[in-house]
């Protein structure tokens, strides 16, 4: 009976193993390729996708950003950036301005900028060389708000 009773532990315990597991997976989903992909602010910015950016940016550095994107156009340049690893991203500083959460982060990234000029030659950067880059990106969100989301509202290299 002793040695029956092991084999029921074992595969009650097995039983319960497996309910968890697939309980998790319903709960936390599972990675298809399909998911949206990471870093929208930079791809937007380098694509010059004004209408991608309105929804992520405050309204001060949504001007700042499509000052950018208007110059680069007028200028017939285009920006490519990729990200190739994020080395550090750390939360710095945090606070709660009255109704208003705002986060600022360090993002340390190995990343490829190269700007063209509209006859594919490069102006700025190196396509096969990529560079260390220090931002610090604040974010804000009203508290009281149903939107869950939070906006870039400064940035800045270091």
């Amino acid at each position: 009976m002793g040695e029956f009773q092991q084999y029921f532990d074992i595969i009650l315990f097995a039983m319960v193993a497996a309910f968890l597991v697939l309980r998790l997976r319903s709960v936390l989903g599972r990675r298809t390729g399909n998911e949206r992909r990471r870093e929208l602010f930079v791809t937007a910015f380098a694509n010059g996708d004004k209408a991608g950016l309105r929804a992520l940016l405050s309204d001060e550095v949504f001007q700042q950003f499509t000052t950018a994107i208007d110059e680069r156009a007028a200028a017939k340049e285009t920006l490519e950036t990729r990200i190739l690893q994020f080395d550090d991203a750390d939360i710095v500083e945090a606070e709660l301005l009255g109704r208003n959460a705002q986060v600022t982060s360090k993002l340390v990234s190995h990343q490829i900028n190269v700007t063209r000029a509209m006859d594919g030659s490069i102006v700025d950067g190196d396509p096969e060389h990529s560079i260390e880059k220090t931002d610090y990106w604040t974010f804000a969100r009203d508290t009281r708000s149903s939107d869950p989301n939070w906006v870039l509202v400064a940035t800045s290299s270091g």
